[in-house]
């Protein structure tokens, strides 16, 4: 798959200080808005809360998935922020959050590439080499290659 436009180093940001669930989701917004990949940052954010709504994205080891499909996103993208300190999730193992990956899809994608990037991130997630990758990573260039390789790549992330 080939990622394009929908993660670019404009997409990351390092260390946050975002102190809570809706905090983050409503930076995601602005960053998407920012990057010109929505048409109404109200729209994305409820998006973002109806689908916490029906389960966490928290999905575990400290990382979460928040995503949404919505009319107002005409073009897909990934958000990724690292956070200075682990937040509340309501993840499936109960630790703190302090690195999501957001994705944000259009309407008229939903059924493919949402699913598709959505279960590349979380087989990836299980796979040690890739969160120690994730983690390791010094800047935004290192971690905008170790997502690339993940997301590009048909097989898991290997070392």
């Amino acid at each position: 798959m080939e990622i394009g436009r929908m993660l670019c180093i404009e997409n990351i940001y390092l260390k946050e200080k975002l102190n809570t669930k809706d905090e983050v989701l409503h930076f995601i917004g602005e960053v998407l808005w920012a990057n010109k990949y929505i048409d109404d940052k109200e729209k994305v954010y409820e998006g973002y809360i109806a689908r916490e709504s029906e389960g966490t994205t928290g999905f575990g080891d400290s990382f979460a998935i928040p995503h949404c499909k919505s009319s107002a996103i005409h073009e897909a993208a990934i958000v990724v922020i690292t956070l200075n300190r682990g937040i509340e999730w309501q993840a499936m193992d109960g630790k703190p959050v302090d690195f999501v990956i957001a994705l944000a899809i259009p309407e008229a994608l939903s059924g493919t590439l949402h699913l598709e990037l959505l279960g590349k991130l979380a087989s990836n997630l299980m796979e040690e080499s890739f969160t120690e990758g994730l983690r390791n990573a010094k800047n935004k260039e290192e971690l905008f290659k170790v997502l690339k390789v993940a997301i590009e790549e048909e097989e898991l992330w290997k070392l």
